[in-house]
């Protein structure tokens, strides 16, 4: 009966050995554990093709570093308490043994192989997020090889260089874009990402997450417009527009949307700028003509408004609240024409109404970014204030027109100017605003917590209690 017992403890000893013997602990054991061979994305087979396009790193990912539970296939063998002690160790016994930097480029392989849980185990180790493989940081790679959860806690983490440049010029952004990675797009939004960058082959992540649909069996909307909405310019609608996938049923949202960007005819601005040119009137005819100009533009008559500009029609007449044509094709959006007035020499791009609103001021109401554009690149000073203490920045912002908001912070709009001193976080509190405000606290914002309607709701209360109390 001893005899018997002796033996059965001798086999449970060398079945635990060879158990262990394939993982981390094996090989720190001295057990050894053989190398296997794994393709990235979960594939199977580990042909020698597939592998020649992701090279191993030299002893960074054998057997040996991975997780016990998957290394080991007689796992089921051992008692569960031993092989969740086994899996819980292996983090530890990682940090152990790994310097920052193996732990880095330990993180690069388990990205492109899809172990999730063990390269969130590196990063909570304290992996150097800053080497670079093959031109690539960890956080581009984990927007790259669709690792959503990776580049979520990458990008959390300090230091990190959110608008690291890639191969071909691409950002983390424009591959988490590509990618439809809208939780990824949103943090690194919010962490500064620029939205206006552009790769080697002029493509923004707007365009890339357009261009990338096509690729997906089910296209996700929620990217592109999403970036729409969060402020992205949108310089070449029809570039977009002439994408396949746009015109499909599925994607009539995206069309829409992109259809209803105001867009400046260049083209037409230079050639009604030379027939004006050509044109040459009595004062008293061009004031008549500017008269007739104020009207066809509040009425949206573009065809008219057109002729009258080339004709030579007064560009300095007002309308009986001291708007000129110029702020009358920003308020009843012409685009083409509020560019056109504006590129003529002599042009006041900076003229005030009744109100003390300037052209500029108009294009931020009717979300015009062309224009605040076009404006901006002719001079516009962006810190002018209204009558009520109002910057064309603070328009944008109380109208939650987060592209032309980007555009004066880029142009160098104070951020601290009129009423925006100090800034009242909660005017930016939306999701699609998450540019803005980080584009708001990286150019210096004097930010405080508080609701601005809340407050003056609050003052109002303390007079009338006030006044009570008098009487």
């Amino acid at each position: 009966m001893k005899g018997q017992k002796t033996r059965k403890a001798t086999k449970a000893t060398k079945a635990t050995k060879k158990q262990i013997g394939g993982g981390i602990v094996g090989s720190m054991l001295g057990f050894g554990g053989k190398p296997r061979t794994v393709t990235p994305n979960g594939g199977g087979g580990g042909s020698a093709a597939n592998n020649a396009n992701y090279p191993p790193l030299a002893g960074t990912f054998d057997v040996a570093a991975a997780p016990a539970a998957s290394a080991a296939p007689a796992a089921s063998a051992a008692p569960a308490a031993s092989a969740a002690a086994a899996a819980a160790a292996v983090p530890a016994a990682e940090v152990a043994i790994a310097t920052p930097a193996d732990r880095g480029r330990q993180l690069f392989e388990t990205i492109l192989y899809g172990e999730t849980a063990r390269s969130l185990a590196l990063i909570r180790g304290g992996a150097d997020l800053t080497i670079q493989i093959e031109g690539k940081t960890a956080l581009f790679e984990a927007c790259n090889q669709e690792r959503a959860e990776v580049a979520l806690a990458i990008a959390e983490r300090p230091g990190v260089e959110i608008d690291f440049r890639g191969p071909r010029g691409k950002t983390p952004l424009m591959a988490a874009s590509k990618n439809g990675l809208l939780p990824v797009v949103k943090v690194l939004l919010s962490k500064g990402a620029d939205l206006a960058a552009r790769d080697e082959y002029n493509s923004s992540a707007l365009e890339l997450s357009v261009e990338y649909l096509f690729y997906k069996d089910i296209p996700d909307l929620s990217t592109p417009l999403f970036l729409l909405q969060a402020g992205a310019f949108v310089e070449r609608p029809q570039y977009l527009l002439g994408q396949p996938i746009v015109n499909t049923p599925p994607c009539a949202a995206l069309k829409t949307a992109l259809e209803s960007i105001p867009v400046i005819n260049l083209g037409l601005v230079e050639a009604w700028l030379g027939d004006r040119s050509s044109s040459a009137l009595a004062p008293n005819e061009a004031i008549t003509l500017g008269k007739q100009l104020l009207e066809s533009i509040k009425i949206n008559w573009r065809t008219e408004s057109s002729r009258l500009f080339r004709e030579g029609a007064d560009l300095i007449v007002r309308d009986s609240q001291e708007r000129t044509p110029l702020a009358l094709a920003c308020l009843y959006p012409d685009v083409t024409l509020a560019a056109a007035i504006a590129s003529v020499p002599g042009v006041d791009v900076n003229t005030t109404d009744s109100a003390g609103s300037t052209p500029l001021m108009w294009a931020c109401v009717r979300n015009l970014p062309p224009v605040v554009d076009f404006l901006i690149r002719k001079g516009a000073d962006k810190d002018i204030t209204n009558r009520a203490g109002a910057t064309a920045l603070e328009i944008a912002i109380r109208m939650k027109h987060a592209a032309c908001a980007l555009l004066l912070i880029r142009a160098g709009a104070d951020v601290n100017a009129g009423r925006l001193r100090p800034l009242i976080l909660s005017e930016v509190y939306e999701p699609h605003m998450v540019a803005v405000e980080a584009a708001l606290k990286a150019h210096g914002a004097t930010a405080v917590g508080g609701n601005r309607r809340k407050s003056r709701k609050n003052k109002r209360s303390q007079k009338r209690q006030q006044k009570t109390r008098r009487h």
